[in-house]
């Protein structure tokens, strides 16, 4: 992902999980070095459903200074797992002084559907002149899982054809959900 990026000048918002960020720091300092922004999914992939404010905090707090510290670099954006909130998590994410992000259009990437379907559901996220750029959801891992995820080949060949247009329009930001799951010869490096 980070290699089709830099072919075609386009930068991206990675939010990574603090347990993937761990296992590769390379590839945070990666995102950093080549001018992306580096934010924050969470310490795992935990849905924020009966936890309390105070734990939800406390969790964001310790994995926003632990990706800080892999990075070195101030963390300052966060998004949720699965997109979801609740009033518990809001007030965390302000406590832990956290900004709250989401995203205005996903492309069901994690369903690995063929890459002619992938790349016409991104294709289709390009904005008309004039019209507001989109944030666009894109998964480079699945979660908490291990390794390189179901999608990844479809995905790599499906940024190659839509790269190019996102280049040539320059108000389309990506938000890349950082599972860092591919590693070694997978989707991401």
């Amino acid at each position: 992902v980070l290699d089709r990026l830099a072919g075609q000048g386009v930068y991206a918002t990675f939010f990574v999980l603090l347990k993937k960020a761990r296992a590769n720091p390379q590839l945070i300092r990666r995102i950093t070095s080549e001018g992306h922004t580096l934010a924050l999914h969470g310490e795992d992939h935990r849905w924020p459903f009966f936890r309390s404010a105070r734990a939800l905090g406390d969790s964001l707090s310790r994995a926003r200074r632990e990706l800080e510290a892999i990075a070195g670099q101030p963390v300052t954006l966060y998004r949720p797992s699965h997109g979801f909130k609740t009033l518990a998590l809001v007030r965390a994410v302000r406590s832990s002084g956290l900004r709250l992000c989401f995203w205005d259009l996903g492309v069901w990437d994690t369903d690995a559907p063929p890459v002619e379907v992938l790349t016409a559901r991104l294709h289709a996220t390009i904005p008309d002149a004039g019209e507001a750029p989109p944030v666009v959801l894109l998964h480079d891992g699945r979660g908490d899982e291990e390794g390189a995820p179901p999608h990844s080949e479809v995905l790599l060949a499906a940024l190659e054809a839509w790269l190019p247009a996102v280049s040539a329009r320059r108000d389309v930001e990506l938000a890349v959900l950082g599972g860092l799951g591919a590693g070694e010869g997978g989707a991401f490096g």
